[in-house]
């Protein structure tokens, strides 16, 4: 499996199913390709990381346009919309690398912050589906 298959996935996933589900598929990942893995220590947080995340963030949002990810308000817009079902997958790679950035590098409280509110932008945009209705708060 390479990190670019897809496993089956529900697509009523709640947002803690997807980000448990990517860190099974990079757990995964790892576990058939041990070569990558490293003695797992924290280290000083770097403007790479700031940089990775950054693109991350711009390829979501170009890709996907939060204006139009908001619109969606019905639970039946969400079940159609190609735009969100696809955002909301794209969302797993940028919650599990972010979950990896926090844990092993020592982050600043003030990027971290940082971090956090772009991270929920994106992921509200997205939304979650409760009580029939797309809730983007």
């Amino acid at each position: 499996m390479n990190m670019n298959e897809k496993m089956p996935q529900n697509n009523m996933e709640s947002t803690e199913e997807q980000e448990k589900r990517g860190e099974e598929e990079l757990a995964y990942y790892l576990q058939n390709h041990p070569e990558l893995i490293e003695k797992i220590e924290r280290v000083p947080y770097e403007e790479k990381y700031a940089e990775e995340m950054e693109k991350l963030f711009f390829n979501f949002e170009s890709e996907f346009p939060l204006d139009q990810l908001i619109a969606i308000t019905t639970k039946e817009e969400a079940l159609e919309s190609e735009l969100r079902n696809r955002a909301k997958e794209a969302l797993i790679p940028i919650h599990s690398y972010i979950k990896k950035i926090m844990k092993e590098t020592e982050v600043p409280n003030e990027v971290e912050q940082k971090i956090e509110d772009r991270r929920e932008k994106i992921s509200m945009a997205v939304g979650f589906i409760n009580s029939g209705r797309v809730r983007h708060e």
